[in-house]
């Protein structure tokens, strides 16, 4: 009985993969009050105006055809934001990753098989240099660098970053996906989110120091 009882956690465990790590964000199939929303860091955590900034983690979708908003990345002193959008193409059954200027223009598109997407976990890593005003942007295969994208012009090369992943405010259209490795990098700075606190809402950093909050955490 013992071992039939470990091979249906087993079995069982296969079928979930995010729960034994990883943070999920409940997207747009939840009501709203449902959804998801992690703010990296805050309060005393919050970080300084820095020159470049680096963040990676690995994602998985969890529903392929719930479109909206990955992260959320604002300047603290200006209107400037960036974010990262999925949407689901239904003809070619691909899954589309937007990087954009919010509220401004999409600077890239990145095209992966939905076969590829759904609970498979895909790398995704983006590099900000605010002093030369250029975005290096890789997620899956694809990868890409975006010249021209606004920052120098509107911040003087330098960005107080804000970091949402989720729902932040008047973003209300989001994913649905898991979240695992996160590390953000900021002007020689690094930060690791093991992102594995079974319960509660403050998340830790590598080091054990809480950082930020989560919302409907699973």
């Amino acid at each position: 009985m013992r071992i039939i009882y470990c091979l249906l956690f087993l079995f069982l465990s296969s079928l979930y993969p995010c729960s034994a790590q990883g943070l999920r964000f409940y997207g747009n199939e939840n009501r709203i009050a449902e959804r998801s929303s992690l703010c990296v860091f805050q309060g005393d955590q919050a970080l300084p105006a820095t020159r470049h900034l680096s963040l990676s983690f690995e994602y998985n979708a969890q529903n392929i055809e719930s479109p909206g908003y990955i992260f959320y990345l604002k300047d603290a002193g200006s209107e400037l934001a960036y974010n990262l959008n999925y949407v689901y193409n239904p003809q070619d059954k691909t899954g589309n990753f937007m990087f954009s200027q919010d509220g401004q223009q999409i600077f890239h598109t990145a095209s992966l098989p939905a076969t590829e997407l759904h609970r498979h976990w895909q790398p995704i890593s983006i590099r900000l240099d605010f002093a030369s005003d250029r975005a290096t942007i890789c997620i899956g295969t694809d990868s890409a660098t975006i010249n021209n994208i606004g920052m120098s012009r509107s911040t003087g090369g330098i960005f107080t970053p804000q970091l949402y992943f989720g729902m932040y405010r008047h973003i209300l259209e989001t994913a649905s996906f898991c979240l695992r490795k996160l590390q953000v990098k900021c002007d020689g700075k690094r930060w690791e989110f093991p992102l594995d606190e079974s319960t509660g809402t403050d998340v830790h950093d590598s080091h054990d120091i809480v950082t930020g909050r989560v919302k409907n955490p699973n």
